[in-house]
């Protein structure tokens, strides 16, 4: 008899629990919070279930406990009042199908969310629901396969994105939706580099927007007007356009992607690139001054509306420039003084020694 209820009369006074003016026996009160957990268990486990038989549909707050409970298509009420989701939820997170609203009622995105996140296809919208980007994500950001557009509706690129950037193979288009641009991208920027080696007939298959061409008794120049960017190279033999390789490319701008990293100023460039190979004043070419003709006084004679050729500039204007090599590529950045800032850049192929020169 006395083993028998040993559990609930303990021998020892160190078996018992002081529990406000009572001793309660410790083995009793183990077994009272074990049968307690699986009553909580059980009750949860039934209010989920009745909860799901009897709300196939319903509009609750962002905190609400019951959304924990749920997993169908809800609609959540943000803080201030509105109606900011309306689709599918699982157990107090936005999983699957559904739209996200603004304030004003307009549309921020629609298509699939995972764990509360974009992810999946899906549109995303501006602030007048127009459409800004359709296609994949993940983690909130363009993932894959994707189309960017600008205004009016009108697609910008359509392509390839990681992390949220352009990468990858893609085209870019103008005003009118006609291709400028087919090639591949890193970190969101042109692979320019690619340009390099090809005859200008070749670059006319990755550049098809509007150019220019400038041209002297050296150079031979294409404006690349929709791309930002310009490419050069010798003349040699009849002088036809198909015939020019192009050797070096010009980029007019402030930032510049190098080695996959975009770098703005030559400190950034340094940590990417290493030490300068040449630092210093240059005297401005033919081909310098046609990218840069708002400094170099250029002139030219229109032959042809989009054909110039080059007749005079500022030959005694300095430019400062920067060199760097990295991969069999040969980086110069331009700039009016040494403040290790640069208003644009060119790249072009380093030679193999071994070639060239006397053998």
């Amino acid at each position: 008899m006395e083993e028998k209820y040993k559990i609930i009369y303990p021998k020892s006074e160190g078996e018992y629990t002081k529990v406000w003016k009572w001793k309660i026996s410790s083995r009793l009160l183990g077994v009272l919070g074990a049968i307690a957990c699986v009553v909580s268990f059980i009750v949860v486990v039934n209010l989920r279930a009745s909860v799901q038989r009897n709300v196939s549909s319903g509009t609750y707050n962002y905190d609400s406990i019951f959304l924990n409970f749920i997993s169908g298509n809800v609609e959540i009420r943000a803080e201030e009042g509105y109606i900011a989701y309306k689709g599918r939820v699982h157990y107090g997170k936005v999983s699957g199908e559904g739209t996200l609203y603004g304030q004003k009622g307009n549309t921020i995105y629609s298509g699939e969310f995972e764990d509360n996140e974009y992810s999946g296809t899906g549109r995303l919208y501006g602030e007048n629901e127009e459409i800004l980007y359709e296609g994949e994500f993940k983690h909130n950001l363009y993932e894959g396969e994707g189309s960017e557009y600008g205004t009016g509706g009108t697609v910008i690129y359509q392509g390839m994105f990681s992390r949220g950037k352009r990468n990858g193979k893609g085209a870019l288009f103008d005003d009118s939706s006609n291709p400028v641009y087919e090639g591949n991208f890193i970190n969101g920027e042109i692979v320019y580099k690619d340009f390099l080696g090809k005859t200008t007939e070749e670059a006319s298959k990755i550049y098809m927007g509007k150019r220019d061409i400038y041209y002297d008794t050296e150079y031979f120049i294409g404006d690349m007007k929709d791309i930002g960017a310009m490419y050069s190279g010798s003349i040699s033999g009849t002088g036809l356009d198909d015939k020019v390789l192009i050797d070096k490319i010009f980029v007019k701008s402030e930032s510049c992607n190098i080695g996959g990293k975009n770098a703005s100023g030559i400190d950034e460039v340094k940590e990417i690139a290493g030490d300068i190979v040449y630092e210093g004043n240059v005297n401005i070419s033919a081909e310098e001054a046609v990218v840069l003709s708002s400094l170099s006084g250029l002139e030219v004679n229109a032959v042809f509306d989009d054909a110039m050729e080059i007749t005079g500039y500022d030959k005694d204007k300095l430019l400062y420039i920067y060199s760097f090599q990295l991969e069999k590529l040969q980086y110069t950045f331009y700039s009016q003084s040494s403040d290790g800032k640069f208003i644009m850049y060119s790249i072009e192929q380093l030679q193999d020694e071994g070639k060239g020169g006397n053998e």
